[in-house]
């Protein structure tokens, strides 16, 4: 016979709606690709965040796009390049994403994210490693998506 769950026994209802709905999230998840899934999570975030009309958030958010605009002495790929590098030392997984998306958008290559890569390996150590792992996931995701569009 089968044996009741701890939530079965306690009779406890509400648990269990958190326990289907987490199920389902994972589901949902999992049949998401991982650009999916953080297109999805940043769009709802910056929207909250933006949402609460903070001057401050929205001057920081200002500043980031002026940032990395192809003006000034050194262009958008390098820019995105240099972002990238800090953001993997850093371990800041979103940014990682996002710049490894606008650097192949400005025309970086494979070649100039994997040596990216390797300097930010370099700068934050072996702690890097497992963004590191991440970071080729995502991109590995980008270059198939892009080469199953061609």
């Amino acid at each position: 016979h089968r044996r009741k769950s701890l939530l079965q026994i306690l009779h406890l209802p509400f648990l269990s709606q958190i326990q289907r709905h987490h199920r389902a999230m994972v589901h949902h998840r999992k049949s998401m690709s991982l650009q999916e899934e953080f297109h999805a999570y940043r769009s709802r975030m910056n929207a909250r965040i933006l949402g609460s009309d903070s001057k401050v958030f929205k001057r920081l958010w200002s500043l980031d796009t002026l940032t990395y605009q192809d003006e000034g002495v050194l262009d958008k790929k390098t820019k995105e390049l240099m972002g990238l590098c800090v953001s993997l030392a850093m371990r800041c997984d979103s940014c990682v994403k996002y710049h490894i998306e606008e650097a192949l958008k400005a025309g970086a290559n494979e070649a100039e994210i994997v040596e990216t890569f390797e300097i930010a390996t370099v700068i934050g150590g072996s702690i890097v490693i497992p963004e590191l792992r991440r970071a080729f996931d995502y991109l590995d995701e980008l270059l198939s998506t892009d080469s199953a569009d061609s």
